[in-house]
C-alpha cells in the first residue's frame, strides 16, 4: 500500500509538473504569436509606405508628362496663329 501511494506521489509531481511546462510553453506561443503578428504589421505598414510613395512618384511624373504635352500643344497652338 505504500509503495503504491509512493507510485501515486510520483505520478501526481511529475503530472503537475508536465501540466506547468505546458502553461510554460503555452505562454511562449502566445508571446511568439503576438511578435508574429507585430512584425507582420511592421511590414505591411512598410509595403504601403513604400507602394503610396511609388504611386505618388508615379503620379508626380503623369503630371509632368501631360503638363509638358500642354506646354508643347499650346507652343504648336501659338506658331499656327502667327
Amino acid at each position: 500500500m505504500r509503495k503504491d501511494m509512493t507510485y501515486l506521489m510520483t505520478s501526481i509531481t511529475a503530472t503537475n509538473q508536465q501540466l506547468s511546462e505546458m502553461a510554460s510553453y503555452n505562454q511562449k506561443l502566445i508571446s511568439i504569436h503576438d511578435n508574429i503578428d507585430s512584425h507582420v504589421k511592421d511590414v505591411a505598414t512598410g509595403e504601403v509606405g513604400r507602394r503610396t510613395h511609388l504611386l505618388r512618384r508615379g503620379l508626380d511624373k503623369f503630371q509632368e508628362d501631360v503638363q509638358s504635352d500642354m506646354n508643347r500643344l499650346i507652343r504648336t497652338t501659338d506658331d499656327f496663329r502667327v
